[in-house]
This record gives structure tokens, sequence and C-alpha cells, in this order.
């Protein structure tokens, strides 16, 4: 299954020859397809310590709101285990850094937190403003709270509880959401929750981030019916994430392009 939608994906994926709006043009050949368009030396001290976490032997109790896990039976997990099969890959939190670096959002809120990971390179992309990063898990967020503080991120609200609790309550605490990123329950339900929710502060120059949109059927529904949402002008399916912008004088367009 896995296999056949990426091939599809790959089959229909185009390139910047295909791409005839400016906005989306600087977007993919500055930020999304110039994965080296950063330096690599200002993501050493997060990649280092995630070898060094990867030999961690420790477990830890996980307390799952979400859709499960296709990998692990019981809550019980190793550190090691974590890194391997749940934490986003490097390739995508230097995503979200030149996202971030690029767009320049003021108020920018992750939905999974995990062990930190991608946080931290959303933290680091922040040159003023701040990061509201929930998490249901109180162990994994223990951990998360760690590895910031060994990486010196200090920018970074950390919120503990049910997201179905904890981001309505962040909303309407906000003036606006310049960034959002979701990454937690992977399931068609929760998916469209977070997304209506955040409507109410999502404006013209919002960017809005759904990570694994192929991870299930549900996944794929939801990404499906978003990116058709009448809010939307312009959706970017890159396989591993999809990409929202509210851009009112923006034709709506969809497209799918390799990454």
């Amino acid at each position: 299954m896995g296999a056949w939608l990426w091939w599809q994906y790959w089959l229909r994926a185009k390139n910047e020859y295909h791409i005839h709006s400016p906005f989306l043009y600087d977007l993919y050949t500055k930020v999304i397809k110039k994965s080296q368009s950063y330096s690599k030396e200002k993501h050493i001290e997060i990649e280092h310590y995630r070898k060094v976490l990867a030999k961690e032997r420790r477990f830890i109790t996980i307390q799952d709101y979400g859709a499960g896990s296709k990998i692990f039976k019981t809550p019980q997990r190793s550190i090691a285990q974590i890194i391997r099969y749940t934490v986003s890959p490097p390739a995508f939190g230097q995503l979200m850094y030149r996202l971030v670096a690029y767009f320049n959002p003021y108020y920018v809120v992750e939905l999974g937190t995990n062990l930190g990971f991608t946080t931290a390179y959303l933290a680091k992309a922040l040159k003023e403003g701040e990061l509201f990063s929930l998490e249901g898990c109180a162990a994994t967020q223990a951990e998360a709270r760690k590895n910031l503080e060994h990486w010196q991120l200090d920018r970074v609200h950390l919120l503990l509880g049910n997201i179905d609790d904890t981001f309505p309550k962040l909303i309407e605490e906000l003036p606006q959401i310049d960034f959002l990123l979701i990454d937690a329950n992977h399931s068609y339900e929760a998916t469209w929750r977070y997304f209506e929710w955040s409507l109410s502060k999502i404006h013209e120059n919002s960017v809005l981030v759904i990570a694994d949109i192929y991870w299930s059927e549900g996944m794929q529904r939801a990404w499906a019916e978003i990116s058709k949402h009448v809010e939307v002008s312009l959706s970017v399916d890159l396989y591993e994430v999809g990409i929202l912008f509210f851009r009112k004088k923006q034709a709506k367009q969809h497209f799918i392009l390799h990454w």
C-alpha cells in the first residue's frame, strides 16, 4: 500500500517548470527544493544529539491520545525506539526551519512535541516571536523539555494535556496564528478538528502544515477535503507533508510537487 501510494505520488508530482505562480515558484526554488539553502552547521548540534539518543535504552511509558502506533503494541518504548520510529527525520525538521525562516512568523504553534526535535528546528528559525508546542504525553514532554534545555532553546512554551483541550484554550489566548504545524493525532476526525478550530485565528499570510498526509486512509481523506476548503487558496502536496495557504488574491490551485 505504502509503496503504491508513493509511486502514484511520484508519477503525478511536478517540478518548478510546471509552476506559474510567482509566489509558489519562489517558495519552491528557494525553500522547498533548496535543501542546501541553509548551512548544515546550523543543525549539527540537533543531529549530533539525535545520534546520542538513538543509543538510549531507557524506557518511558507513552500516553497516546491519538490514532495509535502501527509499530508498537504496548505503551512502553525506549528512547532509541522513539527516535527510530516516531521522531520526524532530519529532512522534515530542516524543511520546517526553512519555512519559518522564510515567512518569519511571530506566533508559531506546533501540535505534537514528541521529543522536541522538530520543535528545536522551529525555535532556531524564529527571528522573534513565540513558539507554542502542545503535547498530550507527560513522559515525552518531559524528555522534550530536557532536550530543549540541552540545546539552550528558551523561547518555547510547552503545553501539556489532551490537545482537544489545550488547543482551543490557546486559540482563545492568541491574537492570531501565523504558522501552524499539525503533527499529533493522525486521524481524519482530529485533523479536521484542528484545522477548523484554527480558522478563527488564521489570516491571509498564515501558513498551515499537515504532517503525514498519506499515513492512513483517514489522513488522505482529511488532506483531500481540507485542501479543497473554501478558505484555502493554495495547497502543496509533498507526500510526507502538505502545506496550505490562505492568500485572498491567489487563484485557488493545488500542486503535487517533488521534494
